[in-house]
């Protein structure tokens, strides 16, 4: 197992990781352009948490949302389109603009999902207070490759400090302790904490002896900037380290719509969540309606990656407020020294000689 940490904290076995798919990954540049993307995240919740973490937009609601389903009938349709097109994508992130395992068709959806072999693998991104021996049960008999979890503090205290939610601690890590050993030889369990949660190296071993020997990969990440109405000052936002603790690249190209898609609870698509769930950048540039197909080949994303190429990503008035590419994105995915080469690829135009 992983334990990326920020600092070194005394009695800590820890081994720097660029990140679960680092040794794996190929020149994004060298793959470009791809007859469709190589991950989709789906949100199949918008409005709804069981949390009110701080650092998240739920926080910061004047009034309770109205809670929004991805309908299951969309997607049987996106599945339906993704075979209908021979799309085996690498992996479909299952996430929300809320908590996916409050979704009541989640584990249907999975399995579905997996019994089409439209991708890889799927991993769903969760808080995983909602984890109990069923909810485990269900997911691992569903066919979930990973889950990744986001711990939100290291007690009772801290989860109502953090997220103005109680829980019990101890029962929680008590449900991960029997996820991690349902999981094994079905899936990989990571989990993941935000740096300024630990505020000494008693809070980090704390960290590692509660869940190293329940997780394949345990990491402290960054806060980032990401919902335009959070004021992020006071946690310290970090700029010059991506939440694998590696330095940021200063991406020119933002790489993420050559190869990501996004596609909403109602079937919006764009290119990232920044583009969903942020109105000052919000692109559509598709929907499942219209065809999936459509979407990835549609004028209005190739204008979009031109755009990026030609100008670079704070050009773009989708892209000037996001840090999303830099924080991220792995170091195989830099488009920058390759622009002149894509350009041609992506207007169509004969390559320089």
């Amino acid at each position: 197992m992983t334990y990326c940490a920020l600092s070194e904290a005394k009695g800590m076995d820890i081994t720097m990781k660029r990140g679960y798919a680092s040794g794996k990954r190929l020149p994004l540049k060298e793959c470009l352009p791809l007859d469709y993307p190589l991950g989709i995240q789906l949100y199949i919740v918008r409005g709804i948490c069981n949390l009110k973490c701080e650092f998240c937009s739920q926080s910061i609601a004047k009034e309770p949302a109205t809670a929004q389903f991805m309908p299951f009938e969309l997607f049987e349709e996106f599945i339906l389109q993704l075979q209908a097109n021979h799309w085996t994508v690498k992996q479909i992130m299952i996430n929300g603009i809320g908590e996916p395992l409050l979704h009541p068709d989640i584990c249907r959806m999975i399995k579905a999902a997996k019994q089409a072999k439209i991708c890889e693998s799927i991993t769903v991104i969760t808080n995983g207070v909602r984890l109990n021996k069923k909810m485990v049960d269900d997911l691992i008999e569903a066919g979930i490759d990973s889950i990744r979890i986001s711990v939100n503090g290291l007690s009772d205290a801290d989860y109502k400090k953090y997220t103005s939610t109680e829980i019990n601690f101890t029962k929680f890590v008590m449900n991960l302790r029997y996820l991690y050993s349902a999981s094994r030889n079905h899936a990989k369990i990571y989990i993941k904490i935000m740096d300024y949660m630990l505020q000494d190296d008693k809070q980090h071993q704390l960290l590692y002896d509660t869940f190293h020997n329940i997780s394949d990969e345990l990491n402290v990440e960054h806060v980032f900037g990401v919902f335009e109405d959070v004021d992020y000052s006071k946690y310290q936002v970090a700029k010059e380290q991506n939440y694998k603790t590696e330095d940021v690249i200063k991406f020119f190209v933002c790489p993420l719509p050559f190869f990501n898609m996004v596609i909403d609870t109602n079937g919006d698509i764009a290119a990232c969540g920044e583009m969903i769930y942020n109105l000052r950048s919000r692109y559509i540039y598709g929907t499942i309606g219209g065809g999936i197909y459509a979407a990835w080949n549609s004028s209005a994303l190739n204008t979009l990656q031109v755009t990026l190429l030609e100008k670079g990503k704070k050009s773009s008035p989708y892209c000037v407020y996001c840090e999303m590419s830099s924080s991220c994105s792995f170091h195989e995915d830099c488009l920058d020294d390759d622009v002149p080469r894509l350009l041609c690829v992506y207007t169509r135009k004969d390559q320089p000689s």
